[in-house]
């Protein structure tokens, strides 16, 4: 029997699923089209605000930039941009948020496979100072493109052949931000997959051209819209993702101090004499590391009681991309009226410019107890004094200009020969000097008798030198024509002490005479002043030394960083001459020429504990002081010397 017309029940289910399937297809397209036109028209929107900074840089004549933000640095994806136009330290201003209107757009700032990546490219051919340090970005983590009144370009992130490139989509996936090989860039990503790429390409002259596709990108990390995750954190501009106000905080180091503290008051050297002022000249360096949570920047405020001056009083703080932090320095003088021992409060307000602020302390910063919680405490201790054998023999000490002098020990406790080989220990804090073969230990310059060290102890045999490193009291001695270290407890101790002999010179070098210590590299130096240097070891196990070549020198000086060496020159002229130490390999150098600092017929120098100054004697026998910083000499008050030695304060 022959069916009518008409549609079985099966055949209209699979009707409408073949019309179902063609439905959502169409709909995909369609929403795939829609998708590629959002990244194609924010792709143009982006590239006519570079060209409208273009243009306002020129007509205004001053810089005008494009900032991508990155939620602090977080993220390379972002959802517009926003504009900074001024000279320096501008406030941000609106550029585009493609959320209202472009919801699938991206843009990403950063690298991708394919082109030749280098850092930011150096245009500034046409007089241009510009440097990003001195422009100061508002968000220094967001990628900024700027735009100069020459017409050149200049940015923050890494360049590809020859220009730098913005690429916008519609979803991408990148490796997380890391820091750049140049400390000055913020951390970049590198793009690992895209949809619906544009790249707009910058040249360094500010043209602006928009290039479908992922230009001269690896095709690979070409994705379409529906194979790739909605990305997860995008950035939209400052305002927005800036979030409820929470105070600035420090970061390590938290504060960095100059000269470096050692006490709970940070002791700040003066002199009432400005032409023997002490380097730096009566001042304190202070560097505070901050960060907002908030992305907020950072301004600090400095203050001082009961006085004194500040090089910078209050300025925006910088941006360190290496430490991803704020921070500041800022150097403070006490007033010129200042007497030793006052004290002064120094404070750093650190603000957000939101009502929030953070006032480190020395104990939240350096961790002192006891310090005051809200400042750095520092006092104004006097010029180093020098103590030298006075004209009749004897032991005093004076200010440099003469004054406050003080007879410590006269010639009959003295004992010393010429010369008396006096050294300051700053570890003990006394002064070091031999009676005869006896080490001989002052605490003070204020005429308190010498100590022994141990029940009148003497080395075994001629002592040549004398210097404490650790807990041990070293002495260069000649022991009938056998040179060797030997060592003691360090002073000041008392009772029956046993010398120990820590290592044997071996034979070459002549007769030596001085010793000198590097702390920081726990040796021991002398020389015999014609060209053989002796180096011992006290990092060995046992106790070791070499010999090396160098400069004939004599009277041997340590520079405090143990770089430099200083020493006399057979016709009196004071020279040094770099070394080079590693105390855990043993190892010594001294691969330069030495260079004269002073002219011939110097005796007896002493430098200075800071490494700044020298005192000597010159030809004509006046004492003199030597600014090492200036080059500089200033005649000293005191006279009728035969060897100065610098004591702590």
């Amino acid at each position: 029997m022959r069916r009518g017309w008409g549609f079985s029940l099966i055949e209209l289910v699979l009707a409408m699923a073949i019309l179902s399937s063609l439905a959502v297809a169409g709909v995909v397209s369609l929403r795939g089209a829609q998708v590629q036109k959002q990244s194609k028209a924010a792709a143009e929107i982006l590239a006519e605000g570079f060209r409208l900074a273009n243009l306002r840089a020129r007509a205004q004549g001053f810089p005008v930039a494009v900032g991508i933000p990155s939620d602090i640095g977080k993220t390379p994806v972002a959802r517009g941009y926003y504009n900074v136009a001024g000279e320096f330290a501008a406030p941000h201003t609106h550029g585009y948020d493609f959320g209202a209107e472009l919801l699938d757009a991206i843009v990403f700032s950063g690298k991708y496979a394919g082109p030749d990546w280098t850092p930011p490219l150096a245009t500034l051919s046409r007089g241009s100072q510009f440097s990003f340090d001195d422009w100061q970005p508002p968000y220094p983590s967001d990628s900024y493109v700027v735009f100069l009144p020459t017409g050149e370009v200049v940015a923050n992130h890494s360049a590809a052949n020859g220009g730098y490139r913005v690429v916008v989509g519609s979803r991408c996936t990148y490796t997380d931000p890391v820091p750049a090989s140049e400390p000055a860039l913020p951390p970049e990503a590198t793009l690992t997959a895209i949809s619906d790429p544009y790249t707009i390409t910058i040249s360094t002259q500010g043209q602006v051209e928009v290039v479908p596709g992922l230009l001269e990108g690896d095709q690979n990390l070409v994705h379409s819209y529906q194979r790739l995750p909605r990305t997860e954190r995008i950035a939209f501009t400052p305002a927005q993702y800036r979030g409820p106000n929470r105070p600035p905080e420090l970061i390590a180091p938290k504060l960095v101090i100059d000269p470096p503290p050692d006490r709970q008051a940070i002791p700040v050297l003066t002199s009432a004499d400005p032409a023997i002022a002490m380097a730096p000249t009566g001042q304190v360096s202070l560097t505070f590391f901050a960060r907002d949570p908030d992305g907020d920047q950072l301004t600090a405020i400095w203050e001082s009681t009961p006085g004194g001056s500040w090089s910078i009083p209050g300025t925006r703080m910088r941006w360190s991309y290496s430490k991803n932090a704020w921070y500041r320095t800022a150097i403070w003088k006490p007033p010129a009226n200042a007497r030793p021992n006052s004290r002064f409060r120094l404070y750093c307000r650190i603000q957000d410019g939101r009502g929030l602020e953070i006032v480190p302390s020395a104990s939240t910063t350096l961790g002192y107890p006891g310090a005051t919680a809200d400042g750095i405490d520092v006092t104004i201790i006097p010029t180093l004094r020098l103590a030298y054998k006075d004209a009749g023999g004897g032991l005093s000490a004076a200010n440099f200009d003469g004054s406050a002098s003080t007879s410590i020990l006269n010639s009959a406790d003295l004992k010393a020969g010429e010369p008396s080989r006096m050294g300051w220990s700053r570890a003990q804090h006394g002064l070091l000097f031999q009676n005869g073969s006896k080490p001989r230990f002052l605490t003070a310059l204020n005429g308190s008798p010498s100590q022994p060290v141990g029940d009148d102890t003497a080395f075994a045999g001629t002592l040549n030198g004398l210097v404490v490193q650790g807990p041990r009291l070293y002495g260069l001695v000649d022991d009938g024509g056998a040179k060797k270290i030997q060592s003691l407890p360090a002073p000041p101790v008392r009772g029956a002490l046993t010398v120990k002999d820590e290592v044997a010179i071996p034979a070459g070098p002549g007769a030596l005479e001085g010793l000198v210590v590097s702390p920081a590299q726990n040796t021991l130096i002398t020389t015999d002043g014609v060209g053989k240097y002796v180096f011992v070891w006290l990092n060995t196990d046992p106790v070791s030394c070499s010999v090396v070549d160098g400069p004939p020198l004599k009277s041997l000086l340590l520079s405090p960083d143990s770089q430099t060496i200083y020493g006399l020159d057979a016709d009196g002229r004071l020279q040094s001459c770099p070394v080079e130490l590693d105390g855990n390999a043993a190892t010594a150098r001294l691969p330069g020429l030495s260079t004269p600092v002073l002219e011939a017929g110097c005796l007896l120098p002493s430098l200075s504990p800071d490494g700044s100054f020298l005192v000597y004697q010159d030809s004509s026998g006046h004492a003199q002081l030597y600014n090492l910083t200036n080059q500089t000499s200033v005649q000293l008050g005191v006279s009728g010397y035969s060897d100065m030695v610098w004591s702590e304060e």
